[in-house]
């Protein structure tokens, strides 16, 4: 995050393209800090040319292309807030002009992006988007919205999906994850909310208590650090398994019997944290 010095203005957005990249700076090269998915409310700063400087819902600042957005007014929001109904839970969803995947691609979705969905169609759910676009997604590429208790299962399957997907840093979409992002990205689809960097998923999180990482609960949190600087988190799986975004999604192990054993992760271990207790 950083501070912005000069004419700061109060403007609503909604994300309405698939992936909103924020940078550091308001070029193309900049810095990629964070993503944000289509139906996500930021609140505007300031704009300068063809990019807004933002505030998203967990504090961090940053710059998004024009095309990305849309300006909304409270009224807006709410009204497209009232009416998502659904969450993409594939990793890539295609949105198609008619209920048939021969037809014309209107666009394309990332796991956790909300949605409003009406009547079936072939096996289709009709979608409007934020900007009022409007289409046909296959039924099974809609779940339900999180509510409630935390499906540790369901969690730790989450993960799973994203197996293979490529490690980019600042990513927090099924396009690229950093370790953080990652993170972020599956407690948000069961409907908790986490800061996001590991630093701050760390000082989040609460003590375990455990002496042996083989007895981590699936769901809790495996931090490391170097240079007395947390670096690093991946999310449990069960007997010193975890999965993380290191090169790209996989699957790794603290356990040095483990065919899925990481070393130089091991050696930099710090500690299992929980986010959800009991």
């Amino acid at each position: 995050m950083f501070d912005y010095i000069g004419r700061r203005e109060d403007i609503l957005l909604l994300v309405c393209g698939s992936v909103g990249n924020i940078r550091k700076i308001p070029s193309h090269g900049g810095e990629l800090v964070t993503q944000v998915v289509m139906g996500e409310e930021l609140r505007g700063l300031t704009r300068e040319g063809d990019w807004y400087l933002v505030q998203l819902p967990d504090g961090y600042t940053g710059w998004v292309r024009s095309w990305s957005v849309m300006r909304v007014n409270r009224g807006d929001i709410e009204r497209w807030k009232r009416g998502v109904n659904g969450m993409v839970v594939e990793n890539t969803a295609v949105v198609y002009s008619e209920a048939d995947v021969g037809k014309t691609r209107v666009g394309e979705l990332v796991a956790g992006s909300f949605v409003r969905f009406g009547s079936k169609k072939n096996g289709f759910y009709k979608v409007t988007f934020p900007d009022g676009r409007r289409g046909f997604i296959d039924i099974s590429d809609i779940g339900g919205i999180p509510a409630g208790r935390v499906n540790l299962e369901r969690l730790i399957g989450r993960a799973g999906r994203f197996i293979g997907v490529p490690y980019l840093w600042g990513g927090t979409t099924s396009r690229g994850f950093d370790c953080s992002g990652l993170i972020k990205r599956v407690f948000q689809m069961e409907g908790v909310a986490l800061p996001r960097d590991s630093g701050l998923q760390f000082e989040v999180s609460g003590e375990t208590g455990l002496a042996k990482v083989a007895d981590a609960a699936p769901g809790s949190l495996f931090f490391f650090r170097k240079a007395d600087k947390i670096c690093h988190v991946a999310l449990s799986t069960g007997a010193g398994r975890f999965i993380h975004s290191r090169g790209e999604v996989n699957v790794g192990s603290l356990i040095e019997t483990d065919e899925y054993y990481n070393k130089e992760l091991a050696e930099s271990f710090c500690c299992v944290r929980e986010i959800i207790s009991g």
